[in-house]
């Protein structure tokens, strides 16, 4: 953004506002839409916030010609050894992982015309709670890890 505001030779903050206008009108824009699904694939990945010590969840949703139909972003607690250091130095650190798949798949329900034919997502408990909650007719295929990795070595 400071790149910008030099190019453009005007102050940061200018630059920095029309970045937040710009974002709310893009959010305003995909609540919007509303399209149909035949497929949906959705996963979370882990990212950081700053430091390892405060990891961010990251809910992802697809659909069968790979178009982002969602995202979002929570909180969650560090994991393993790091998890008493993050306790220490930042206090207790919210899970949010649930609700943000929960409001990931609310809101592609809430814009999708159809329900899906299919949803799949890898072997995280928490998903078949949810995805029953919101599709309860839609079949619901889960994908482990060890499966992915034996279909890989047949292809081989």
């Amino acid at each position: 953004m400071r790149e910008t505001a030099r190019v453009l030779k005007c102050s940061y903050k200018t630059v920095y506002l029309k970045f937040l206008w710009l974002g709310k009108r893009a959010k305003e824009f995909h609540l919007k839409q509303v399209f149909t699904i035949n497929e949906l694939q959705f996963d979370e990945t882990y990212s950081i916030e700053h430091t390892k010590l405060k990891p961010l969840g990251i809910a992802l949703a697809v659909d069968d010609n790979y178009k982002i139909l969602g995202v979002q972003i929570g909180k969650s607690k560090a994991p393993g050894a790091l998890a008493a250091i993050s306790y220490k130095k930042y206090g207790p650190r919210p899970n949010e992982s649930r609700e943000k798949i929960h409001a990931l798949l609310a809101s592609i329900a809430a814009q999708s015309i159809n329900a899906p034919n299919l949803i799949k997502s890898d072997a995280k408990t928490e998903y078949k709670k949810v995805v029953s909650e919101l599709f309860p007719r839609t079949p619901y295929q889960v994908f482990s890890s060890s499966e992915f990795k034996e279909k890989k070595r047949e292809q081989k």
